[in-house]
């Protein structure tokens, strides 16, 4: 059961909850959806989003269903537990309901009425629930006031309120259920999103929710990790191509990237994109190389600045993969520089480069973190893609076992052998894992983490 506002319910994308469907297609996990909802928000899907509520990927049917509204607030979904509704609200959303009403615990909606909609008890009691919900809270809700930061411990106090409210329900009705909750997401700074004080809001909110979350047992799912840029001196700041034309609501590349950080913390393994899974060391042993002002520094790995570069010995072919763990520069030391980077140029494709704070892609950034500090190593593909399956063919690229690129169009570029090169002043550590000039493998997944339990109560 996923529980949440428009970036749940999908707002000129298909959610997040598209990509977690392939997140499960590919690593053969069934499951149901429960909801009170089916489908995207009305009169917001681009030309390239989900426009059905069922699609299929890898044979499995996505249907879309969840308990999620755009313009959702907390406050409603629990019922308004923290007493915070502001006068001029109505219970707009949800037609109504809240969680108490889908659970089988309550008759009576926020408004009153005689309830009529769903019951998910017995049998079919969630085993899992997401949730992402407190952004209109936040942003749209000033109950004392014009501005959430003069009133922010007041509204922090009344979301965590309802937040509590919300999971005391599920634990009620179902107690044998898995929950999570995802930190409120970031946003570009751009537009009526450019406000520093709410983005600092925001992320003192998610400080007091992993607070809360730690003495409750909670999961709680840092989502922002590589969707903000960590090289602005603003917190939580949006990086532009993992958003939508209104700055708020996360694009395809932004999903992808939640769906990930939602599926390496809840141990569900990463993507595969239809690939075989095979680790470094079983892939074709890789070709020689050779190096242009490029220090060794140890088997297959090499210090790089001021523009040393590496070349392989075979030209990839239509599938490929190769695997390398790059760290690049100092990070913030001395400033984050955005022009220094390493690049990896695959012929006829395009290429990526990694600087102190980005993953790009031609281009366009598809991850951002500190790249002085990693330790992942980073997993190029070409696949051939499967109509059948309707897996799409491109470029994909994985950080660890995350999938960051997703049937990433090619641009076709001169040469003819892969080679990394450095161009500016920073330095950089190249590790080069595996190379195969003619098949594509994901990555072998990750260890799976343990989620916290509820401690049981003793009995008296």
């Amino acid at each position: 059961m996923y529980v949440g506002d428009s970036i749940t319910h999908g707002v000129n994308s298909a959610s997040y909850r598209w990509q977690l469907h392939k997140v499960f297609a590919d690593n053969s996990l069934s499951y149901s959806e429960l909801g009170i909802n089916t489908g995207n928000t009305p009169g917001y899907l681009g030309g390239t989003a989900l426009k059905n509520t069922t699609a299929d990927y890898a044979g499995s049917t996505f249907r879309n269903t969840h308990c999620a509204q755009s313009s959702g607030r907390a406050w409603e979904v629990s019922g308004n537990a923290s007493g915070g509704k502001p006068a001029n609200q109505k219970y707009q959303r949800y037609n109504g309901t809240n969680i108490k009403n889908w659970l089988g615990l309550d008759k009576k909606t926020n408004r009153g009425e005689e309830y009529s909609g769903p019951v998910f008890t017995k049998s079919e009691s969630p085993a899992r629930v997401c949730i992402m919900i407190g952004t209109n809270d936040l942003l749209s809700d000033t109950k004392q006031g014009s501005s959430l930061v003069a009133n922010k411990d007041k509204e922090m106090s009344d979301l965590i309120k309802d937040v509590d409210a919300i999971v005391a329900t599920i634990r009620k009705a179902a107690p044998k259920a898995q929950i999570s909750i995802n930190e409120i997401p970031a946003w570009c700074m751009a537009g009526t999103m450019a406000n520093a004080d709410v983005h600092e809001a925001v992320q003192e909110y998610n400080g007091r929710l992993r607070k809360w979350a730690q003495k409750k047992k909670i999961t709680i799912i840092n989502v922002n990790r590589g969707l903000a840029d960590v090289t602005s001196s603003k917190p939580l700041d949006g990086i532009p191509s993992m958003f939508t034309a209104d700055k708020l609501h996360p694009a395809a590349q932004g999903d992808l990237i939640i769906a990930g950080n939602m599926a390496s913390t809840l141990g569900w393994g990463g993507r595969t994109a239809g690939l075989e899974r095979k680790a470094a060391a079983d892939i074709t042993p890789l070709p020689s190389f050779t190096a242009d002002g490029a220090s060794p520094d140890g088997q297959n790995a090499y210090k790089l600045k001021d523009g040393a570069s590496v070349s392989a010995s075979f030209s990839p072919a239509a599938e490929f993969t190769v695997e390398f763990t790059p760290t690049v520069g100092n990070g913030s030391k001395d400033g984050w520089d955005a022009d220094s980077a390493l690049s990896v140029t695959i012929p006829g494709s395009g290429a990526l480069s990694v600087s102190e704070g980005f993953i790009r892609w031609n281009g366009t950034a598809l991850f951002s973190g500190d790249m002085s500090a990693n330790k992942e190593p980073i997993r190029i593909c070409s696949v051939p893609g499967n109509d059948a399956s309707s897996i799409p063919g491109g470029i994909y690229i994985w950080l660890g076992d995350m999938l960051i690129g997703e049937a990433l169009p090619a641009s076709a570029t001169d040469g003819t052998a892969l080679s990394f090169s450095l161009s500016g002043s920073a330095s950089a550590h190249l590790i080069l894992h595996a190379a195969d000039a003619t098949h594509s493998f994901a990555p072998a997944a990750a260890p799976s983490p343990s989620s916290p339990k509820p401690k049981p109560k003793k009995r008296k």
